[in-house]
């Protein structure tokens, strides 16, 4: 008998505290593309976990139908559109969410270079709104971030987009005899 191999959603899905540290760092001092890349990922895997959240409890193979292969929430943008709808965020999150997707995509997809600082990415990174409420509470924050540069912006925006979603608590499930959660 055959043994099931893993597929490449179980590797994109992984999550260890080690490679998030890892991939954190990299996203500092790593090149544009792989921040993009990377960091969208992040947003992508805490968002599965917020979504899964408000979900019923769902069997690891449930899961995978759901969030793999041809599952109806496999790419970043039905997952925000679900986000959305749930309430998971409000629509200025969502609209940095987009935003990030597209700066995303246009590095993953371009055949030629991409930076940051490419006048269409860079527009779209200073649009981001999260950074800089963040920053109006904490003026201090742009010593680390660099929130000032596309790439700062982005950066920040992905690492707390990222971590708010996978660090949300949980909301308690209703019970069977109380409508709504």
């Amino acid at each position: 008998m055959a043994s099931r191999s893993r597929s490449l959603g179980h590797i994109a899905r992984h999550f260890d505290i080690r490679d998030w540290i890892n991939s954190l760092v990299a996203l500092r001092f790593g090149n544009d593309r792989d921040a993009a890349i990377v960091g969208t990922s992040m947003i992508d895997r805490g968002l599965e976990a917020a979504i899964l959240r408000e979900f019923v409890a769902l069997s690891k193979r449930q899961i995978e139908a759901i969030f793999e292969g041809n599952g109806p929430l496999i790419s970043l943008s039905a997952k925000i559109k679900i986000g959305y709808a749930l309430g998971i965020f409000a629509e200025h999150a969502r609209d940095d969410l987009e935003k990030i997707r597209k700066v995303r995509n246009a590095f993953a997809h371009s055949i030629q270079e991409v930076s940051f600082d490419t006048p269409e990415v860079r527009d779209i990174c200073n649009s981001i709104s999260f950074p800089g409420q963040v920053k109006e509470i904490e003026p201090r924050i742009d010593q680390d971030w660099e929130i000032d540069t596309p790439k700062g912006k982005f950066l920040m925006a992905v690492f707390l987009y990222a971590n708010l979603f996978l660090c949300a608590p949980e909301t308690p499930s209703p019970s069977p005899d109380k409508p709504g959660k």
